[in-house]
This record gives C-alpha cells, sequence and structure tokens, in this order.
C-alpha cells in the first residue's frame, strides 16, 4: 500500500511539474489549428496528384517495386490527412447545429478567442493528467451513450465530444508525414519517367494485325445470324444505294474477326464484288494513313497520274485514285478492329471517294468492339450485334477446344466430360474463353488438373496475348485514367447484378471517384458522363427500361485489374490468403449456410487487412443466424473510415460495434425484414457527411429520428412511399434533391408549406398532400414551386374536397413550366389556375402528363394547346357529357400530335366520345381506359397505334360497329381488358377480322350473386366467343367468372384456332365443358392455369380436373411435346388426375435472360413446376412423380 503511495505522489509530481508546458503547447497549437488546415490541404493535394500521375503509369510503376512500396505509403498517408480534414468538417457542422465554435478554424485575435484557445488547452492537459492515472485507476467503459445512439426510439442523440489540440497536433503532424513522403515518391517519379521508353506507354493498347485469311474453319453457332447478313448484303444490290456500310460489334473475343473473315470469303461474294479490301484500322484511326493503304490494295488503273499516286501524301490526290480505280467496279471493303473515330467528319472524309462510284450496292464491312463507333458509321442499316454463341453450338466447340473432338457421352470419360460441363457454364458462350481454357485442359486431361482450373478459375491468370482476359483487358487499358477507375468499381457486386446507374453513381461520389468540374458541372451530370461511356465502350450492356447489366467475363476482368484494392468475398468459399493486404474496398455475398471454414477465414481477412481505414463494406444477401452476425461484428468491430456501408438487418445488434462513430459515412443503405417493428438507429442523424440514404428496402417500423433533418448534406432520400413525408423541418437539408411526399399539417412542427420553399435542388417527383390546411395566398407562395426548376412530377392534393374560398390558393401555388407531369386531386374551387387553364398565354408548355381528379371547375385546361401532352387523365368529373370537338379546344395537327394514351374513370355523366371534323388528328393514340362509367357509347378515334384498350366497370357498354367506329379500323389493336362490365356489353355487326392482331385477351367477370346466373356472364360470353373466331396471334387468354348456356358456340372447340396461344388462364368459368377440346393445343403453351372452386355437388359443371385429364390422355403427343414452365390446377374434385398425369413433362423455367449471352439449354426432361391445388395441400411433381408436401 505504501508503495503505491508513493509512486502516485510521485507521478502526481511529475504532472504538476509539466503542467505549465503542455498547457502553452496546447494553447498554440488550439490557436494554429486553421493554420494546419490550409496547409494539410495543400499537402493533400499534391500527394493526390502524385498518386493519380503514378497510377496513369501503371507500365512504368508495376516494374518498380521500390516505388511501388512507397506510392502505398504516401497513399496510407493521404488517406489519413483526409480522414483528419473530414473529421474536423464533421465537427464544425455539429458546431453549426449547437452554436458552438469548438471546430471553428479561425477564432480571430480577441479576448473571446484567447479565452476559448485557453479552455481547450486546459480541458486537454487535464485529460492528459488523468490519462497519467488510467493504469492505476482504470475506469470503467461507458457504453450507455452508445446503446442510446444505436436505439430506434425515435428520440433525440447526444453529440460526440471534440478535442480541439489533438485534432490540431494530428493534423501538423500528418503535414510532416506528408511531406517526408512525397519528395521520395516525386524524385523516383521523374527518374523512371526520364528512362522509360516513351512507346511503352501504348504498348498495352497494340493490337495483333488481322487480314482476311480464315484463322478458324468452321464458323460455330453462327448460322442464322450469318445467313441473314450474306442475305442483307446482296440484297442491298438493289436498294439502289451507292454505299451501305454494315457495323459488327461485340465484346473483345466473341468472334467479331472470324465472322468477318467467313464473310469475305464467302462464295457469294466472291461472285459479287469485283474489288475485296480487307484493312486491319486498330486504335489509329488516322485518316491519311487508311486512305493510302486502302489505295494500296487496289489495282492500278493505265492512268499515268494514278500509277504515281501511291507515294504521294496529298490527301486530294490519293481520294481521286480511289474514285478512279473503284470506278464502275462493285466493291466490298472491311475496316476491322475500329477502336477510335473523333467525330462523323472524320468518317465521312474517309469514306467520301466510295460514294462517287456509279454502280450500287457497294459494302463497307466495319468490326467494333464499341456501340458508339456502330453509331457513328451506320446509316440505314441495322448492326450486327454479336453476342456468345448458342448454347449447343458453344457445347460443342468448347469439345474441340479441351478434347480435341466432340465426346461420345455414352462411351467417353463422364468424369471429365462433366467437369468440362461444369467449366463451359462459366465461360457465358465466349469463343475466345473456350480457346483459352481449351488449351489449359488438352495439356493435361486428368481430373485433379481440371477440378483445379475450374475451382480457381486459372484462365484467368492466362496472360498471353491471345487468351481471352489479355483480350478483354486491351479495352481497358485503352480507357481514360478516370473511367478506369469508375469500372474498377464494378469488382465489388456479385454475378448476375443489375446495376441503376443512379445508385453506381452515388457510389463513385461516395468513394470520391468524381468530383466537380472546372465548368461547375453537377456530380450527378459527370457520372452519368462516365456511366455512358462505359456503356458505349461496351463494358455495360442495356438491361432493361432502367438497369444494366456487366458479362461474367468483363465482371472477372473488373476484379482482375482492381484486385490490390477491391475484393468480393462469396461467404460459400473463399480463401483469406488469397486477398491482398492492400484492399480498400470490400463486400461479402452472405447467406445462412456458409462454408465450413468461414470463421476461420474470417479470423485471418481481420488479421491480414487494415480493417479501420476501409473504405467501404457492403454486404449483400440476408442471414439470420446469430453465429454468423457475431463473425462479422467481431470481424469489423475496428472499423472507423467508411464512406460506403450497406447491409441487411433483421435487428441493430446486426450492425456494425462503431456504427455510431462512422463520422464519415456518405451512402448508407438499410435493408429490413418486412413487418419488424425494428425502427430507423437514432444515430442515423448524427452522419452529417451523409449524402446518400437508401432505405427502399427498409420495411420495418417507418418513423424516422427526431433529429432527422440535421443531415444538412442529404442529396438523396431514396425511401418508399410515406417514410420521407415524416421528416420534421425538412428545409434543413438545403440540399435535398428528392422528396416523394410532403404533408401539410399545422399542429405539428416542421410541417409548414414555407419548408419547401427553402429547398431549392429539389426535383423528380413530389406529391403535395393536406393542401386543406393552407389558407392564403401568402402561405402558398411560401412553397417557392416556381422557381424549382429540377421538378419533374407534381402532385396537388386536398385530402378532402373544400368549398371554393374567396382566397384561393391554386393560383398561387404555380410550378415552374418544367414540371411535365401534373396531378390536381379535390380542389373545391369554381374555376381551375390561370397559370394552367388559361387559353391566351400557355404556361404549361412541356406538360406531358395531366391527370384531374375531383374537381368541379367551370374552364377546364385547354387540352388541345399542350402540344407535348402524351396522356391524359380524367377522374370523378361531373359535368362532362360527351367528349367531342369542342373539349380539346382548337385542336391542331401539332396539338395532339404526341397524345398517346387517354383514360377516363368514374365519369358519372359521360355516356359518349364521338369524332369530328379533326377526328383523324387522334390517329396517334395507343392506350384507352374506360373505369367505373356508367353508359358510355364508344366511338374509337380512328387510330392506327392503338395497342390497348380497357374497359373496367362499366355497367352499359356499346361499340358501335359502323364504318370509322366501335372497333372498326383497329388493325393495330393487341391487348383486350374487359373487366366487371356486367350488363351488357353491344357489338353489333362485330367483324372478327378487325382484331386479327390482338395478343391478349383478358375477360374478367364479377362472381354472380346467384340471383340470375345467365343475365350477364352468358352474354358476355357470347360476346367474347365472338372475338376468338379469327384470332390466330392470340398469346394470352384468361377468362374470370363466365358461364355458358345453349347459345354458346363452344369455348373449348374455339380454342383450336388460337394457333399462336402460349398463356391460358380460365378461373371459375361455370358450365364449359370440354367439348370440341383439342389437347394439341397445349403444345406451344408456356403457363396453363385453370381454377375452379365448386360450393357443392349441386353447383354447375367445371372443366378444371377433366381438361388436364384429356391432356394426359392423348397418346398421340410425344412425352417432350410440351413447353409448360408453370401449371396450376385448382379443383376440390380433382382426386383423379394425378394418376392420369404421371407422363407430362414440363420445361425447366429458365432463369432471368441476360441481355447478352443466350440462356442455357433447356433440360426438357425435367419437371420443375407441376401445381395441384387439392384444397389443403401442394404436390409438386419433381423429376417424374417424386412428391413434395407444403402447407401454404
Amino acid at each position: 500500500m505504501e508503495v503505491a503511495l508513493g509512486t502516485a505522489k510521485s507521478l502526481l509530481g511529475h504532472v504538476l511539474n509539466n503542467l505549465p508546458d503542455d498547457w502553452m503547447k496546447s494553447y498554440v497549437s488550439s490557436a494554429e489549428l486553421g493554420t494546419n488546415l490550409n496547409m494539410i490541404k495543400e499537402k493533400m493535394r499534391y500527394a493526390r496528384a502524385l498518386l493519380d500521375v503514378a497510377k496513369g503509369r501503371d507500365d512504368v510503376v508495376a516494374g518498380n517495386p521500390n516505388l511501388l512500396e512507397q506510392l502505398e505509403t504516401l497513399g496510407k498517408k493521404a488517406d489519413e490527412a483526409e480522414d483528419a480534414v473530414d473529421e474536423l468538417h464533421y465537427f464544425m457542422i455539429q458546431d453549426k447545429h449547437d452554436g458552438t465554435r469548438d471546430a471553428a478554424p479561425e477564432l480571430g485575435g480577441g479576448l473571446a478567442a484567447q479565452a476559448h484557445h485557453a479552455r481547450h488547452a486546459a480541458r486537454h492537459t487535464a485529460g492528459n493528467w488523468l490519462s497519467c492515472f488510467s493504469g492505476c485507476c482504470p475506469r470503467p467503459r461507458d457504453d450507455a451513450a452508445a446503446t442510446d445512439a444505436m436505439s430506434g426510439d425515435g428520440g433525440h442523440v447526444g453529440k460526440l465530444s471534440f478535442n480541439r489540440v489533438a485534432m490540431s497536433n494530428k493534423i501538423k503532424l500528418l503535414i510532416e508525414e506528408l511531406q517526408s513522403n512525397s519528395t521520395p515518391v516525386s524524385d523516383l517519379l521523374k527518374i523512371v519517367s526520364d528512362t522509360s521508353n516513351p512507346q511503352d506507354s501504348s504498348s498495352s493498347t497494340k493490337r495483333s494485325p488481322t487480314s482476311s485469311q480464315i484463322t478458324q474453319d468452321k464458323l460455330f453457332g453462327r448460322d442464322a445470324i450469318f445467313q441473314k447478313t450474306i442475305e442483307d448484303i446482296i440484297i442491298a444490290k438493289d436498294s439502289g444505294k451507292t454505299l451501305s456500310v454494315l457495323p459488327i460489334f461485340g465484346l473483345g473475343g466473341i468472334g467479331k474477326t472470324t465472322f468477318t473473315q467467313h464473310l469475305y470469303n464467302h462464295t457469294e461474294f466472291e461472285k459479287h464484288f469485283t474489288v475485296r479490301v480487307w484493312i486491319c484500322v486498330s486504335t489509329n484511326f488516322d485518316v491519311l494513313r487508311l486512305t493510302k493503304e486502302i489505295l494500296s490494295c487496289l489495282p492500278a488503273t493505265e492512268n499515268a497520274g494514278d500509277k504515281i499516286a501511291n507515294d504521294t501524301t496529298n490527301f486530294d490526290l490519293l481520294q481521286k485514285s480511289i474514285a478512279e480505280r473503284l470506278k464502275s467496279k462493285r466493291f466490298l471493303i472491311v475496316l476491322d478492329d475500329i477502336w477510335e473515330c473523333s467525330n462523323n467528319e472524320e468518317w465521312e472524309k474517309l469514306v467520301a471517294p466510295f460514294k462517287k462510284n456509279d454502280t450500287t450496292g457497294n459494302m463497307i464491312l466495319v468490326t467494333t468492339r464499341f456501340q458508339k463507333i456502330a453509331d457513328l458509321v451506320k446509316k440505314e442499316t441495322n448492326p450486327v450485334d454479336l453476342h456468345g454463341l448458342d448454347p449447343d453450338e458453344f457445347w460443342k466447340f468448347f469439345q474441340i477446344c479441351a478434347f480435341g473432338s466432340i465426346q461420345d457421352v455414352e462411351h467417353g470419360d463422364q468424369e471429365l466430360i462433366g467437369i468440362a460441363r461444369q467449366i463451359a457454364d462459366k465461360l457465358k458462350c465466349s469463343p475466345l474463353a473456350a480457346k483459352t481454357v481449351g488449351r489449359l485442359l488438352i495439356k493435361k486431361p486428368l481430373q485433379e488438373h481440371w477440378m483445379k482450373i475450374l475451382e480457381n478459375k486459372q484462365w484467368l491468370e492466362e496472360k498471353h496475348g491471345n487468351d481471352i482476359i489479355p483480350a478483354l483487358q486491351i479495352s481497358y487499358d485503352y480507357l481514360p485514367f478516370h473511367l478506369k477507375k469508375c469500372f474498377s468499381s464494378f469488382a465489388l457486386f456479385p454475378e448476375d447484378s443489375k446495376f441503376y446507374k443512379s445508385e453506381i453513381i452515388r457510389l463513385w461520389d461516395s468513394i470520391g471517384i468524381i468530383g466537380s468540374s472546372i465548368q461547375q458541372k453537377k456530380i450527378e451530370d459527370i457520372g452519368s458522363d462516365y456511366f455512358d461511356e462505359l456503356l458505349d465502350s461496351g463494358f455495360l450492356i442495356k438491361g432493361g427500361n432502367d438497369f444494366y447489366v456487366m458479362h461474367d467475363l468483363i465482371l472477372d476482368l473488373s476484379r482482375t485489374v482492381s484486385k490490390q484494392d477491391c475484393a468480393y468475398i462469396d461467404c460459400s468459399s473463399f480463401e483469406a490468403n488469397n486477398i491482398p493486404r492492400s484492399i480498400r474496398y470490400l463486400s461479402i455475398s452472405m447467406q445462412d449456410h456458409c462454408a465450413q471454414n468461414f470463421e476461420e477465414e474470417m479470423g485471418k481477412l481481420k488479421e491480414k487487412i487494415d480493417i479501420k481505414n476501409l473504405r467501404s463494406l457492403m454486404i449483400f444477401g440476408k442471414y439470420i443466424r446469430l453465429h454468423l452476425l457475431n463473425i462479422l461484428r467481431d470481424t469489423f468491430k475496428e472499423i472507423r473510415r467508411l464512406r460506403v456501408l450497406s447491409i441487411f438487418i433483421y435487428s441493430h445488434s446486426s450492425l456494425p460495434n462503431n456504427f455510431s462513430e462512422l463520422l464519415h459515412l456518405r451512402y448508407l443503405k438499410l435493408l429490413s425484414p418486412y413487418y419488424s417493428e425494428m425502427s430507423l438507429p437514432n444515430t442515423v442523424s448524427r452522419f452529417y457527411h451523409l449524402k446518400f440514404l437508401d432505405l427502399e428496402q427498409w420495411g420495418s417500423d417507418r418513423s424516422l429520428p427526431k433529429d432527422i433533418s440535421r443531415l444538412e448534406n442529404l442529396c438523396h432520400f431514396v425511401v418508399s412511399e410515406k417514410i420521407d413525408s415524416n421528416v420534421p423541418e425538412v428545409g434543413k437539408m438545403i440540399f435535398l434533391q428528392e422528396l416523394k411526399e410532403f404533408h401539410v399539417n399545422k399542429e405539428s412542427v416542421g410541417f409548414e408549406l414555407q419548408e419547401l420553399g427553402k429547398l431549392d435542388e429539389l426535383g423528380g417527383k413530389l406529391n403535395i398532400y393536406g393542401l386543406e390546411n393552407v389558407r392564403t395566398k401568402k402561405e402558398a407562395k411560401e412553397a417557392k414551386l416556381m422557381s424549382k426548376r429540377n421538378l419533374v412530377e407534381l402532385g396537388l392534393i386536398w385530402n378532402m374536397k373544400q368549398e371554393s374560398t374567396e382566397d384561393d390558393i391554386l393560383d398561387s401555388i404555380q410550378p415552374h413550366s418544367n414540371v411535365r407531369s401534373l396531378f390536381i386531386v379535390n380542389h373545391g374551387g369554381t374555376l381551375g389556375p390561370s397559370w394552367l387553364c388559361s387559353s391566351d398565354t400557355i404556361y404549361m408548355k412541356n406538360l406531358e402528363t395531366l391527370h384531374l381528379e375531383s374537381v368541379s371547375w367551370a374552364n377546364l385546361p385547354p387540352i388541345g394547346q399542350f402540344y407535348h401532352l402524351r396522356e391524359l387523365r380524367l377522374s370523378k368529373i361531373v359535368g362532362i357529357s360527351q367528349i367531342g370537338p369542342g373539349f380539346f379546344d382548337s385542336t391542331t395537327e401539332k396539338s395532339v400530335s404526341h397524345l398517346k394514351a387517354v383514360e377516363f374513370n368514374d365519369m358519372p355523366e359521360l355516356v359518349e366520345w364521338v369524332g369530328g371534323a379533326n377526328w383523324n388528328l387522334f390517329s396517334g393514340i395507343e392506350r384507352i381506359k374506360y373505369e367505373d362509367n356508367e353508359e358510355v357509347v364508344l366511338h374509337f378515334p380512328p387510330s392506327s397505334s392503338l395497342r390497348d384498350v380497357n374497359f373496367t366497370g362499366c355497367k352499359n357498354l356499346i361499340l358501335p360497329m359502323e364504318e370509322g367506329a366501335g372497333f372498326c379500323g383497329l388493325s393495330s389493336l393487341e391487348s383486350v381488358t374487359i373487366h366487371k362490365c356486367d350488363r351488357n356489353i353491344t357489338m353489333d355487326g362485330f367483324n372478327p377480322h378487325i382484331t386479327s392482331s390482338l395478343k391478349y385477351l383478358c375477360v374478367y367477370n364479377e362472381r354472380n350473386d346467384g340471383t340470375d346466373p345467365y343475365s350477364v356472364a352468358a352474354d358476355l360470353l357470347v360476346a367474347v366467343e365472338a372475338l376468338l373466331m379469327n384470332l390466330t396471334s392470340l398469346k394470352s387468354l384468361k377468362i374470370y367468372n363466365c358461364l355458358c348456356h345453349e347459345q354458346s358456340t363452344g369455348l373449348m372447340a374455339l380454342l383450336t384456332n388460337l394457333t399462336s396461344l402460349t398463356s391460358l388462364e380460365l378461373l371459375d368459368c361455370t358450365n364449359i365443358t370440354m367439348d370440341g377440346f383439342d389437347p394439341h393445343i397445349t403444345f406451344n403453351l408456356k403457363n396453363l392455369r385453370v381454377y375452379n372452386m365448386r360450393h357443392g355437388e349441386t353447383e354447375l359443371y367445371y372443366v378444371a380436373a377433366d381438361l388436364l385429364v384429356d391432356v394426359a390422355r392423348t397418346k398421340a403427343m410425344h412425352i417432350s411435346s410440351f413447353q409448360l414452365e408453370g401449371l396450376t390446377i385448382v379443383d376440390n374434385k380433382a382426386s383423379s388426375i394425378i394418376e392420369e398425369t404421371k407422363e407430362i413433362q414440363i420445361r425447366r423455367k429458365p432463369a432471368s435472360p441476360s441481355s447478352y449471352m443466350p440462356n442455357s439449354s433447356v433440360d426438357t426432361h425435367t419437371l420443375y413446376t407441376l401445381i395441384f391445388f387439392v384444397m389443403t395441400f401442394i404436390v409438386f411433381f419433381m423429376n417424374y412423380v417424386h412428391l413434395n408436401f407444403q402447407f401454404i
């Protein structure tokens, strides 16, 4: 005890003796914070510039290990400096919210500033003094603040403490370290730049020359497209055009040159073209060089001047000589492997002499990897877009590459063939990939060797110029530096991911790949340009309306080129030894069934990489096992510097331990199970740097933390509906660019309309609810909608219909004229707003969609003067009895030329749409919908474009059949839906030939109440049978709740006419018999659904059970005839059909198709989905009659 007391006294004396010096140093450090901040920013810019220069010289740096080591150290120090500055900015924002100045860089020189520095110096010195005793008197850890921050009670969250002196000292030390590391890097870069060969930088993109000589005897898997291309080229001869240009484009290694070689040497072309020339363009698109090369390949004429043209550099003379030599000759010129062409002018200069020929049918074939090149050179031709080989043909080709010949499936080595099948599936039908892997396999045809290649994807390590990854990497090497960084980020995503442009741009922005430009261009616009460049360069493929995909081999390339920075881990199999120490961006694909050694490998990973300084962590997939949660929490418990976090959580315990202290976050994506009571963690409102908060897949409690509006840097709040309407004082988020909903609520603070007025950047879609709470024009103007030029869709909604007031606010809530979609509901005024309804001055000139609901205006908008209007929807509007010539105001050809869709819902007085003098101007309408209208006499506009008509809830629908009305003249009609039209449908004089183009027909009657079983459904079905007489193009037929009677011609018999039918659904169709049914129509069906629920033995006859039995008894049909992907039979009297249907085989439903590669071949002998709902259970027939029972 005495020894311990003596030690404490000695330590206290030492501290007291040094306290004045420590305090003074701390005071100086506090005062120097502003100076240090400015200096470190300068040093950071210099260090980042050095690192960018080095990354742009990979060809030189890669061979210098000492320089690589120096660059790695400098990179770490630059990251630390960036973190320090970022942390200081965080506390500056916290000061702003709390009204303090603790983190202000400059405090001035007055007494108040001196007192401020003194207080910080004292606090820091006292903290150091107390820390001296921490070893003797350890304090228990207090996690109360962290627990409060992690809770989701929606309450306020506490602030983080800031040590001004420590921050200043930290920055000062980093300045010294940046300086000491930058100098040797700069010196080394100068040395290697001076000693390197100037040609080295372009060597990586140097291409091997190609020629017209066929290098692959057989063209596998291209028969159909090859023959079509030949026909198109020959047909061009009769088109009367002098010159046609046909681009052939696709990924590197996909076989463009091989395909074109076979075209060039085809016997038809040898006869068809007098002159044929093959030019390998490669990466150097020099018009003069190419012109000279083409001329040198053309036979000279007898003209003396022409003979010396080969030796001149005069561009005019060269082109004249080409024109002279090609005169009266039909020619084929191949420009193979074009990588660049700066603009259309350069292209036109090159092809100018070829247009002066007096023959027709001349052809230029262009091969390229890039969509933008194909778009540039094509004129009126459709490019040949080469994808992977047909799967069956690829398998044959791969066997030749791997075995030397096509194998005998029954007598060959079954083990090797099986392994080869698995490898072939991973190559996604790429010919060059087949050649690369084939060379590896054929060397050593042993199972162990082949399995090693399969498991390790060993072909990705092959570095020869004619291997797949080097062939693809040439495209990568050709990219500018900024696009290389963008492309590398795709390495973090799983295979078969769907990429959404906005999400990728947010990722790039968050990890610092893109920044503001000198031209003050928006980050989003810069990112969009980068994304489009990758798309044009062939690295991405359009997959649908709003997403993109990446070919697996391109994704492999991304992982190869970024492996020092990015790592993607699949929990089912990974080895920590394969992950470099230097990674800064990490993603993990999780599931509950992980590899047995997952915990062990994650432990190794934690020891190997710098977890604390990871910049991004994205965890894909769902997992609920507590053991896995604990592994991840333990692995990432030291995480500190994240800019991006994406994670699925079942509870707050799923989050990283330090979640509440992730001060640097820019992008947070949280996913959760639906219907969970878990709330968003309170600490989210403390991430002041956050720019992107993605809660679109947050299925739990929708409440938000009270302080959520403190996220002043938030640009995008991506949420499902209703969540963003809960943000109080949303006006504090001054950079917010999207807010789907805002609810005006004067009873709650922070929900006044003036909050919207502060959001100058607001764009996209905005619906404003509760406008009945806005009483004056002054309040309405506070929304400042007219200044929001980025708004695209606007909804103005009164929650209840209001009586007109003298101070009507709708005129004052005028939006910007850029709004393209407008939705007004329940406005109670008698007049529409002048900015919408005035015909003297058209303000809403860009309006494309107009939806008015429950308004009673005396002055409707001048619809005919909205020249860009594409869609018109009117709902619950009284006073409109006829849609006629006067309804659209001054109708001209210009006024309705864009109108594509018209919808009238619940219009109680509307009885007729009739034509007029300008009836023909509506020929562009593609979709018409009538819903809940009592009685409608419908005269269709004579549209040559009408594709879709929908009648829902029309009590008395009359479709006149006279010339120019009703269905007459609608040769383009593809879809008809008749839903709940349960009184009468009149189609007198109907001619079934006018709907011969129909592809989709749905008739849905309301379930009969039993009072009059024939009055409704029978007449409806008679009308349907009339439609079915001649619908040879019909692909989908759905009939719900209809019944037959003695007037019926036999619905099932009429199905025989539907030779194109692929989907048939009959639900509760009473009294339909199998009379006349031909089971052979099921040959082409991919979906068959018959659902009948009988309500007693006296119930009228239903068709469900007998339909499938009839099919099963048809012995004439071969077992492999069926194309079904889904079959549902629902009937509580279907007990006999199981035995009858044992032999039915259903094709395997293909996975989501890639827009680049075709699906794998379909196994017609696998029963994938055969479902019988027999009241209480589901029977799944798998592999013939293997039964699994499940309850739903």
